[in-house]
């Protein structure tokens, strides 16, 4: 059954970003109810665990808080919900994440982790030419100050996904901002950038995915480094396991990330009501929900030829996919059983005690007569 949903609310886009054309397209806002046909569905409702709502600028839809408002009081094993935003209407943002968390509490749903990401593609102008908008770095930064002051009263999460890729690399901006994450503890996702033929960009593989022998290199040393800085508790959001694992593969080992997508468990549904198996290829394509209803797309033959397209883009892809802490711990018991298990939790004991250390040297005055 499916844990996972990536639904692309939107594809109206106010950036005009390099490496997607998203905001070429003109499809119609899936309507709310289409919207909750889906997640009401046989396939969904009892099994969702995580639902991500993106674009487009999902924010740019005024009842994308009554998305989230279906979903807590109908999705009973519902535990992560999530939105993201290129940040370029800061109020837009902040509006739907204060009302999105207003009906979490209405709801009685303090058991779902709401948390909105924040799209960051560099520092200043590096992330203005990236968006093809002047200004945007500024607004991204307006609206993460704006949303940590809410989500003090809130109770959500915000943070950065930073895409690694040609701009951010060569010109240091990666690694300024692996700088920020560690010393000034911002709470940021290094991912390397990919091709998408589903979100029109395959066209950019060679430019944006790495394949430029000196750039390699670069990113290369950056996953190194990002790699050490987790591995040592130095950055508030670990995921040393990706970046160990993304390094390995750019090194020329074979792929060994998990994927939901790959299990079954996970889909992406359009903006134009495509259902695919996978965020990455157009191979995956399993139906339409204008055209059949979610359960009938879920379990028809078009789904399994599908798949079978699917697997053949696995082996190359570099995609962080979107899945759950649960397969480091797999891993963790299959390669060591219990005394792994011992093992990686004093590590990540250990880690946490240093970053407790470190927000108390930065924050002593503020901190310790509060102790």
């Amino acid at each position: 059954m499916l844990e996972l949903i990536e639904f692309t609310v939107t594809s109206r886009c106010n950036a005009r970003c390099r490496m997607c054309h998203m905001w070429q397209r003109r499809d119609p806002d899936i309507p709310l109810e289409k919207i909750k046909e889906v997640l009401g569905s046989r396939a969904v409702r009892g099994s969702l665990i995580n639902l991500v709502l993106t674009g487009g600028e999902p924010t740019l839809r005024d009842d994308l808080p009554e998305i989230f408002r279906f979903a807590f009081e109908d999705l009973g094993r519902l535990e992560y919900a999530t939105f993201f935003t290129n940040s370029l209407n800061p109020r837009l943002a902040q509006e739907a994440a204060a009302k999105i968390a207003a009906y979490r509490k209405q709801s009685g749903r303090k058991d779902v982790s709401f948390s909105v990401g924040l799209s960051l593609d560099g520092i200043g102008k590096t992330h203005d030419n990236v968006r093809g908008v002047d200004g945007a770095f500024g607004r991204v930064m307006e609206n993460y100050l704006g949303l940590k002051a809410l989500a003090e009263r809130g109770c959500f999460d915000v943070g950065f996904n930073f895409t690694v890729q040609r701009e951010n690399v060569l010109d240091g901006g990666a690694q300024a901002m692996l700088e920020a994450a560690e010393g000034a503890l911002f709470p940021i996702t290094f991912t390397l950038v990919y091709g998408k033929d589903v979100f029109l960009n395959r066209v950019n593989i060679d430019e944006w995915g790495g394949q430029d022998e000196a750039y390699r290199r670069e990113v290369v040393r950056f996953y190194e480094e990002a790699a050490r800085r987790a591995d040592s508790g130095g950055l508030i959001i670990d995921n040393g396991t990706y970046y160990r694992r993304i390094l390995s593969q750019l090194k020329g080992g074979p792929r060994t990330l998990p994927c939901l997508y790959k299990e079954k468990k996970a889909c992406l549904v359009d903006a134009d009501g495509s259902v695919y198996l996978c965020e990455v290829t157009k191979d995956s394509l399993a139906g339409n929900i204008y055209e059949n209803n979610f359960d009938e797309i879920w379990n028809s033959k078009q789904k399994d030829s599908a798949y079978a397209k699917m697997l053949r883009h696995c082996p190359d892809c570099l995609s962080s996919c979107l899945g759950s802490g649960r397969y480091q711990l797999k891993e963790v018991w299959h390669s060591g059983g219990m005394a792994g298990i011992a093992k990686l939790s004093l590590g990540e004991f250990r880690k946490r005690m240093k970053r407790i250390s470190r927000l108390m040297k930065q924050y002593r005055y503020a901190v310790i007569p509060r102790l």
